[in-house]
């Protein structure tokens, strides 16, 4: 590996900056140039022994999934639910990421508040859709999720009560 020159060699070639290899994450080869990849399916020899299994088995399938993409594809693939969700995975995408990091860093409640108005609505957008792939079974099991989930539903209840109090005035 020479980093100065942002090159290493392997197998007798030289790799350069920029170069196209792939990684199986199985066996840890590497290769030169990009893999063809396809969709994970269930299907053949695998298919059928999974088919009979369920036929008898009593333990529910879920399945870790911080997108909705995540989610419909495990759904797809069997999936019942969902047993662990990242929340903070939601944000690697677009400019998702800054209003996290603006949250994390803030040094006043007022400047969290106001980076939390930036992610609830993303956030809810993302649970919604997370709900439709999986018909609802999410499990609530990750500490960001309940503060999330906790934000939003005092902030619901906050609105109800102005509104109640308005209906009264």
């Amino acid at each position: 590996m020479d980093e100065e020159n942002k090159k290493f060699e392997l197998g007798g070639k030289t790799f350069h900056e920029g170069d196209v290899i792939s990684f199986d994450g199985t066996t840890g080869n590497i290769y030169d140039g990009a893999i063809a990849t396809r969709e994970a399916q269930i299907a053949g020899e695998f298919g059928r022994i999974m088919s009979w299994a369920d036929k008898y088995r009593r333990l529910k399938v879920r399945t870790n999934a911080d997108t909705p993409h995540d989610a419909k594809k495990a759904r797809e693939l069997g999936a019942e639910g969902i047993g662990l969700c990242r929340t903070e995975h939601m944000f690697f995408e677009g400019d998702r990421i800054d209003a996290f990091r603006e949250m994390i860093c803030s040094d006043t409640v007022e400047e969290r508040e106001k980076a939390l108005e930036k992610i609830l609505p993303v956030q809810q957008g993302d649970f919604e859709k997370l709900y439709e792939a999986l018909e609802g079974n999410l499990l609530l099991s990750d500490s960001l999720i309940r503060l999330y989930m906790s934000l939003f539903l005092q902030r619901k209840l906050r609105l109800r009560n102005l509104h109640i109090l308005r209906a009264r005035a």
